[in-house]
């Protein structure tokens, strides 16, 4: 079909045999998709066939759930304008960020099926100069690059390291439950890409605290919950112990691994992140428009996410 990338067979294989895929009905899937968009007045969605098959893929080709799911991907980019504006990557602020690499997927999977691993260090920025909004700015810029992108992310699912060497009071500070129960919606509910695994590294003492606090938001009764939920792998004091459950071939030279050095991994990124500079100015104008939006599209999210972006707006420095 024009506009849709061709992917490996296995990829398409697990595609159909996980995701509910049949290449003979993705074409009129898209189509009512498209119709659908076109008939709802407060949503200005794009409408690429990649962009929506996408989203039917993260709904496993559930169309019910697919429409939902781009209403809240929408929904949580208008609510969230801190986050989700202003994003131009030659922005200096954010070409420092980059830069650090806080959060960097890495180029290699194990094999032509497997998930896309992303590393997460938020200890490489120094939290008395910059805030989680930027930081989450660039993270979801690059999640929007893959989205786009990478079949594997898309269709294998994410598996996540989070590195927390060196991270600080100062970080989990920045951390307020109001925050974290956005970025929540965002990711679980305004996002087609889904979370496999996650492994907690170089975790301090006093860890199991933090993690159940933020687990106990993450599943609020509020949220959807996840058919299945992520898994989760603490490594204590080490990284050392993550080569027993990714290969090395994935893994950057500085976690034990094979496939080059962080910094070569960091520069791939920012030239990929400006090379998206007009898709980013370009995508401010898609949209929810809230005095547009009809009564069978009001919903708690959508009231709770007006109100924190009130919220955010009334506190900003």
């Amino acid at each position: 079909m024009q506009g849709i990338r061709q992917i490996s067979p296995a990829l398409q294989r697990k595609a159909i045999l996980e995701l509910n895929e049949d290449p003979v009905f993705v074409e009129s899937e898209i189509e009512e998709l498209k119709s659908w968009i076109e008939k709802t007045p407060h949503l200005n969605a794009r409408t690429d066939d990649q962009f929506l098959l996408t989203f039917l893929r993260g709904s496993k080709h559930n169309i019910d759930k697919a429409k939902a799911k781009i209403e809240m991907f929408y929904t949580c980019r208008t609510a969230l304008p801190e986050i989700m504006s202003n994003r131009d990557p030659l922005n200096p602020k954010l070409q420092e960020i980059i830069r650090m690499g806080v959060g960097i997927p890495l180029p290699l999977t194990e094999s032509p099926d497997s998930s896309r691993v992303v590393l997460i260090r938020p200890g490489s920025y120094d939290a008395t100069r910059y805030s989680i909004i930027d930081i989450m700015k660039v993270a979801n810029m690059i999640c929007d690059i893959l989205l786009i992108e990478d079949d594997n992310i898309v269709i294998s699912g994410e598996v996540a390291i989070v590195d927390f060497v060196n991270v600080t009071k100062s970080h989990l500070l920045q951390l307020d439950p109001l925050l974290v129960k956005k970025l929540a919606l965002l990711n679980q509910e305004g996002s087609p890409l889904k979370q496999k695994i996650i492994h907690y590294v170089n975790t301090p003492p006093g860890f199991d605290v933090i993690f159940n606090l933020f687990k106990s938001i993450m599943q609020s009764r509020d949220l959807t919950t996840e058919d299945h939920p992520a898994e989760v792998f603490i490594h204590p004091f080490s990284h050392e112990t993550v080569t027993d459950h990714i290969s090395k071939k994935v893994l950057p030279f500085e976690y034990g691994g094979d496939s080059g050095p962080l910094e070569a991994i960091i520069k791939f990124w920012e030239k990929k992140l400006v090379d998206y500079r007009d898709y980013f100015i370009d995508d401010e104008k898609y949209r929810t428009d809230e005095s547009k939006r009809p009564f069978e599209y009001r919903h708690f999210h959508a009231d709770f996410l007006a109100a924190a972006a009130c919220y955010t707006n009334n506190h900003i420095d």
